[in-house]
């Protein structure tokens, strides 16, 4: 995947976050924590996995889900092997 298509999933994917949990700003952290660092409750976490699916058409598999918490780069790594295995 190209630095520009990166950015692009990276901008997003922020949108999304930002539309669903109403955060301050929609910039990308792939270092932040969906649950602990901006605070989704178990409903707003199902709430963004909708949105991604209708964004992007992924599926997230409960098994898949890291116990160690959602980050916005594991979403990014996530959604970008789907979508590669998606052409594929």
């Amino acid at each position: 995947m190209s630095d520009q298509s990166v950015a692009l999933l990276e901008s997003r994917i922020a949108a999304v976050v930002h539309e669903v949990l109403q955060t301050p700003t929609a910039t990308f952290n792939e270092d932040l924590l969906i649950r602990e660092d901006l605070g989704a409750d178990s409903m707003q976490v199902i709430a963004l996995m909708i949105a991604f699916d209708a964004e992007f058409d992924v599926e997230f598999n409960a098994d898949a889900i890291p116990a160690s918490g959602v980050t916005m780069g594991w979403l990014r790594d996530f959604i970008a092997t789907a979508l590669a295995e998606q052409k594929a």
